[in-house]
């Protein structure tokens, strides 16, 4: 394989993210597999983040910083997949963390099956501001091959640091749409996977942070873009069973309902909650409806940590301790442009 062919473009938007993005770029940059670029997109901060990105462009050459107007995070990976040079794109969220593995594993599954498959998916862990985990599964999803009716009553990556995307694909799928800002990864991983297979490593490869004040706190634009691409999917597969849009809505709005506990509007989510049962009733009686009423009362007492043991406080996510004993270098195998 050719090192065009190994290359890995590491796409990554980046909107007042000093505070976090240091550590998502010593994630990035720890990868095992060294064969790749990292495209920060700066879309139009006001705070330190370009700075910050700088000093790791200094002392690793595999990173680079474009800074752009603000024009939203989709058009900002859009454009950080237009100056990607690999054969495979690997977005990254600018405030999550990789496991070192994390593209090795997934290459690896990815040239382990049919040529059918275009993306390798893996499972997630929810941290907190202090990269300790507060949701030990947030994204653990097991289907693969033909994906497409799962990806569209469930987004199986969970989040848009999950992915490792061929670009043949990517580019197949229109890339990520541009008018559904908060809900544009769920809808591209529909598109791809109407395009292509999916293939998942069965490993929490993904830390997904919860921070206050994120793009999906945002609980009105996050229903409309949901609802949006619900319609989208309406006109585009009219043929989708009547029980997969079910499970898309109890799926959405129990996402919903998550969301608007996080924010203490418990009036929202109890509505959403609802919702959610009416779509799937049998879902009353699951184990997991004890989840709802078990956030809301931490929500009360000011505890912003779910699904965890309430005895013990939760554990700095393994490989976030490995990059708090490590300082970023570039390494002797990194490439060079």
């Amino acid at each position: 394989m050719s090192r065009s062919e190994q290359l890995v473009s590491v796409i990554v938007p980046a909107l007042n993210s000093g505070a976090f993005i240091g550590r998502t770029l010593q994630s990035i940059a720890s990868q095992s597999h060294r064969e790749i670029e990292v495209i920060v997109v700066d879309d139009g901060s006001v705070d330190d983040t370009p700075d910050v990105v700088s000093s790791f462009a200094r002392r690793d050459p595999r990173i680079r910083l474009i800074s752009r107007h603000h024009v939203g995070a989709p058009a900002a990976r859009n454009f950080a997949a237009s100056q990607a040079q690999g054969a495979f794109l690997a977005p990254c969220d600018s405030d999550d963390l990789w496991h070192p593995d994390k593209i090795a594993l997934q290459l690896g599954a990815l040239g382990a099956g049919p040529s059918s498959r275009g993306v390798a998916y893996c499972w997630s862990v929810g941290i907190d501001e202090e990269d300790a985990v507060i949701v030990h599964d947030w994204a653990r999803n097991i289907d693969e091959g033909d994906v497409l009716y799962a990806m569209i009553a469930n987004s199986l990556p969970g989040s848009g640091s999950s992915p490792l995307i061929r670009r043949t694909c990517f580019d197949a799928a229109g890339g990520y749409p541009e008018d559904v800002p908060n809900a544009d990864e769920w809808q591209l991983y529909i598109a791809l996977a109407a395009v292509c297979e999916f293939s998942v490593v069965r490993a929490h490869l993904v830390g997904y942070r919860f921070r206050r004040g994120q793009i999906s706190s945002n609980i009105a634009a996050m229903a409309d873009s949901l609802a949006r691409t619900t319609r989208w999917i309406e006109s585009r597969w009219p043929d989708t069973p009547a029980g997969v849009m079910k499970r898309r809505a109890y799926i959405v709005n129990r996402y919903l309902a998550f969301l608007a506990v996080r924010q203490g509007r418990f009036a929202s989510a109890v509505r959403y909650r609802i919702a959610a049962l009416r779509a799937q009733p049998a879902e009353l009686f699951s184990l997991s409806t004890l989840d709802f009423p078990l956030m809301m009362i931490g929500r009360v007492f000011g505890l912003e940590r779910y699904y965890y043991s309430f005895w013990r406080p939760p554990a700095i996510w393994e490989p976030a301790r490995k990059l708090r004993n490590e300082r970023l270098s570039p390494s002797a195998d990194a490439p060079t442009r």
